[in-house]
């Protein structure tokens, strides 16, 4: 009866080592295949889809994002610091 354990216990260790190995192997395939060519492609589309959408406000608010940073503010005079 003992070796009997003994080897449904060895057996489900090899059985629970094969088991991790194929979820890691699957995992970093998955990993591997998002963080590849599937990340570049998506964001090569959001590349395109948002500059599109806000009508390149990259490019018509240049001068503007210069300009606001010339600007110097003055600090409030109420301030508890």
């Amino acid at each position: 009866m003992a070796v009997k354990i003994t080897f449904e216990i060895i057996g489900s260790i090899n059985f629970w080592e094969g088991l991790h190995e194929f979820f890691e192997k699957l995992i970093s395939g998955g990993n591997t295949l998002l963080w590849g060519y599937v990340l570049i492609a998506v964001l090569l589309k959001l590349d395109v889809y948002f500059p599109n959408g806000s009508r390149f406000a990259q490019a018509r608010y240049l001068k503007e994002m210069f300009r606001l940073l010339k600007i110097k503010e003055k600090a409030p005079e109420n301030t508890n610091r």
